[in-house]
């Protein structure tokens, strides 16, 4: 089984899109879909929010938060995703699904 979470087509931030959406950050994955009833919706994800780490590992791109999930994660398993909504650091509780 492969880690799941619920969450389609995020966009990696760039220096031009961390401006144009005036962050602090230009880093990061934006979560700009998130699956009705999957983990990232059961666990409160929103549009818009900003996934910059997991388990306190940095994410900076979505292939690091690829990587990270697929070598240190297990379905069913719950990790905490440090992100960034309305520029207030929130860390969120997660279990991760399994890709249907």
């Amino acid at each position: 089984d492969y880690p799941y979470l619920g969450i389609s087509s995020p966009e990696e931030i760039t220096l031009a899109l961390a401006e144009e959406l005036g962050l602090q950050y230009a880093k990061g994955v934006l979560v700009t879909f998130v699956v009705e009833g999957g983990p990232a919706d059961q666990a409160g994800m929103e549009l818009g929010d900003l996934l910059i780490a997991i388990n306190d590992s940095e994410i900076r791109t979505f292939g690091e938060m690829l990587s990270y999930l697929f070598n240190y994660v297990e379905p069913g398993e719950e990790v905490v995703f440090t992100l960034v909504r309305n520029d207030e650091q929130i860390d969120l509780p997660f279990v991760v699904g399994s890709r249907p």
